[in-house]
């Protein structure tokens, strides 16, 4: 049997002319608050919850075999997504001759399950966040970015999906932005 394997997780997988289209029905809201400027300080959550009718997952072709790669086929299912995006920053303050300093964060979890047989979605991201320490001087920006990711412990066992350990991530950005151009230096992870 040749095998599509379009995903890169290692398993086979089989099309179904007959699939239909997925279809989301979302509910979400955004709360924003913030000073009367919108300068100093900020907080914006997002809490939502999505019904995905016809959701294109997959199935074991024939019978799987646990830890090892497998024939699968696309199949439509009934999934639920829900989750929570929050995010803020607040003016850390000015010093003369140092520059201004600003905090930033972002905090995302979601979660999503197969609703015919109860199993977790494919790929979905763990609780992460992203925290980064931004410095301005005249014509300079500077940040350091540390970006954290919860260890991934809900997996698609039809795709033998691997658990992972949490990590973290630092990022050093600066820039320099004239008139006329902009000079961007970083060192990411």
């Amino acid at each position: 049997m040749t095998m599509n394997n379009w995903l890169n997780d290692g398993n086979g997988y089989v099309g179904d002319i007959h699939l239909k289209t997925e279809v989301a029905h979302t509910l979400s809201f955004t709360a924003d608050v913030h000073d009367a400027g919108n300068a100093n300080w900020g907080v914006k959550l997002t809490p939502y919850v999505s019904q995905v009718d016809g959701y294109i997952n997959a199935t074991c072709l024939t019978r799987c075999a646990a830890r090892s790669f497998n024939y699968l086929k696309l199949v439509n299912h009934d999934a639920r997504l829900y989750g929570v995006d929050l995010s803020g920053f607040a003016a850390l303050g000015k010093m003369d001759g140092f520059g201004e300093f600003t905090g930033r964060g972002t905090i995302n979890y979601v979660n999503g399950r197969d609703r015919r047989n109860d199993e977790p979605l494919y790929n979905i991201m763990p609780l992460n966040a992203r925290l980064t320490l931004e410095h301005r001087l005249g014509h300079w920006s500077n940040s350091l970015e540390s970006v954290l990711v919860s260890a991934k412990n809900r997996v698609s066992l039809v795709r033998n999906e691997m658990k992972t350990s949490g990590y973290g991530l630092l990022n050093l950005r600066s820039s320099y932005e004239s008139k006329h151009y902009r000079v961007d230096l970083g060192i990411e992870n």
